[in-house]
This record gives C-alpha cells, sequence and structure tokens, in this order.
C-alpha cells in the first residue's frame, strides 16, 4: 500500500501558542486528532482553532464564551 503522513508537533502548536505547555500543545493535538473534517483535512487555522477552544487565551482578548 502505497501511502503519505502529515506530521504535526507540539513545537508547531507552541509556535502559535508558545504560552501553553508540552501537555497542553499535546491536548490540542489529540483533540483535533480526533475532532477534525477529514473533508478540510488539518492546517495552522485547526490547530489554532483547537488551541483557544481548549485554552483560552485572556490574555491577548480571547475569553471562552462559558465564563
Amino acid at each position: 500500500m502505497k501511502s503519505i503522513s502529515i506530521v504535526w508537533s507540539i513545537e508547531d502548536v507552541q509556535e502559535m501558542r508558545p504560552d501553553l505547555s508540552d501537555e497542553q500543545a499535546y491536548k490540542v493535538l489529540l483533540h483535533v486528532k480526533h475532532s477534525h473534517d477529514a473533508a478540510y483535512g488539518v492546517c495552522w487555522e485547526t490547530l489554532d482553532a483547537a488551541a483557544y477552544l481548549l485554552y483560552p487565551d485572556t490574555q491577548n482578548g480571547y475569553v471562552d464564551e462559558e465564563e
């Protein structure tokens, strides 16, 4: 079988969100793995949205809507 894979790392998440720990960045990756839309794949915007969903950045104006 011929196949390819694209790898995203915690460093990719932390490039956008340096405030996240290694564990938090890994949880972002896991969230994306389990919830992304295969029709659109995973991209920077997907990672960014997941990071802010799981860990709102209140210092930069992002606030959890449930708070």
